[in-house]
């Protein structure tokens, strides 16, 4: 009978296993010391999607119900309605999507290290 390559061969793969942790390390904790940065980016992601559904998609509703406006002044007022809100938010959106790649990313850097 032949016997598998893989480390892991029941009973018999566990001293190798625990050989290879100790020279390797046990890469489990490695992976969790990338956590923080994936759940700072994910919360990130949760203030970018609250702040599109607070505050853009009711200011894209306005616009959508003002349909065509008969005068320049409604226009001008509208716009300027619209952009106090709109600008603030879309800042914040822009910032928030920008840090969480960037967290992301570190978090990809971080577990692509070697151990040690």
């Amino acid at each position: 009978m032949r016997r598998r390559a893989s480390g892991c061969n029941g009973a018999q793969g566990i001293p190798e296993y625990r050989e290879s942790v100790r020279r390797h390390g046990d890469h489990r904790s490695d992976r969790r010391a990338v956590l923080p940065w994936i759940v700072a980016g994910l919360l990130l992601h949760l203030v970018v999607l609250g702040v599109t559904a607070a505050v853009n998609v009711p200011l894209n509703n306005v616009l959508a119900r003002a349909g065509d406006t008969d005068t320049d002044t409604d226009l001008a007022a509208l716009r300027q309605r619209f952009e106090a809100s709109w600008v603030p938010a879309n800042v914040v959106r822009a910032v928030a999507s920008t840090g969480a790649f960037g967290l992301l990313a570190w978090a990809l850097v971080e577990a692509g290290r070697p151990p040690g």
